[in-house]
């Protein structure tokens, strides 16, 4: 009785942290496709992970201490920010658009100190997604802990 009972226990911890058979992909892990909504049409969509910051003066790129894991463009118009991905956990989440046309860049307003959620975006050959003028505020919640440099700007790598 007690080994059935482990070995259910087991299988549902499996199951939740997507180890069990049918949600995984090849890599083992859960398929970014169940996570990453992407449209080829759209290259802005999808997965992307922070690897520098715009410095607004200099507009230098430069490696910042506090990086965003994991931003999420939706190609329904939906976005979310974490900095530290964990489960479903998201620190910000809300509405975007989108004018290809202008290469321009609406993020809705987030409750994040500084937060300047209208900017460009571009895809850089190499397929990095860079948003000028954006700022999503910090990691830090509390404007008392949070560092006081604000960027103008980001490159993200596709997940």
């Amino acid at each position: 009785m007690k080994r059935a009972r482990t070995f259910l226990l087991a299988l549902l911890l499996l199951t939740i942290i997507g180890c069990a058979p049918g949600l995984k992909d090849d890599s083992g892990g859960i398929s970014n496709e169940k996570w990453c909504d992407k449209d080829k049409d759209k290259p802005w969509s999808g997965c992307w992970r922070e690897v520098r910051q715009i410095d607004c003066e200099s507009e230098a790129e430069f490696e910042p201490a506090e990086m965003i894991g994991e931003l999420r463009l939706k190609s329904d118009g939906v976005y979310s920010i974490t900095w530290h991905p964990f489960e479903y956990y998201t620190d910000y989440a809300g509405s975007y658009k989108v004018d290809e046309a202008q290469g321009a860049i609406t993020f809705d307003h987030i409750d994040a100190p500084g937060f300047d959620g209208d900017g460009t975006f571009m895809i850089r050959e190499r397929g990095d997604l860079v948003l000028t003028g954006i700022w999503f505020g910090s990691f830090y919640k509390d404007t008392d802990t949070a560092p006081q440099d604000i960027s103008c700007g980001y490159v993200f790598h596709k997940k």
